[in-house]
């Protein structure tokens, strides 16, 4: 797909700080997807990932497994989440690259966008220059 992941397990430098490269890490992505289970929900680590990816303004795509209480999404209540069934996770998954693609190219377009008005604006000032001379 062309969309880079981040997890910090496979990404070993011994001596670091696991946070830091966690940080580094959310820093550089543009979106941070988090799967809610009914384990993970507790864990003060995913929710502090998650409110240092929220401070970042970067866009959170929550997978939430069926059965996790929305009290419990903390910071995440209220957000459009993607239900993650782990028994049956097809749907999700096609649901989550669906999203994924069309961001993807929203980005592509401005990125693209930029570029064109970039252009745009070193035409007009070319074409000043060339009616001044």
């Amino acid at each position: 797909m062309g969309i880079e992941t981040y997890l910090y397990e496979y990404d070993e430098r011994p001596g670091e700080y696991v946070a830091g490269k966690l940080q580094a890490a959310i820093r550089r992505s543009d979106a941070m997807i988090v799967l809610l289970t009914k384990k993970s929900r507790i864990s003060a680590y995913v929710h502090q990932e998650i409110g240092y990816a929220q401070g970042q303004g970067k866009t959170i795509i929550p997978l939430v497994q069926p059965g996790v209480p929305k009290k419990t999404l903390a910071m995440l209540e209220g957000r459009e989440y993607i239900p993650f069934d782990l028994d049956d996770p097809d749907s999700a998954i096609t649901s989550l690259t669906n999203s994924l693609h069309k961001r993807k190219r929203a980005k592509e377009n401005d990125d693209l966008l930029v570029v064109l008005v970039g252009l745009g604006v070193i035409l007009l000032i070319t074409y000043a220059m060339s009616q001044e001379a």
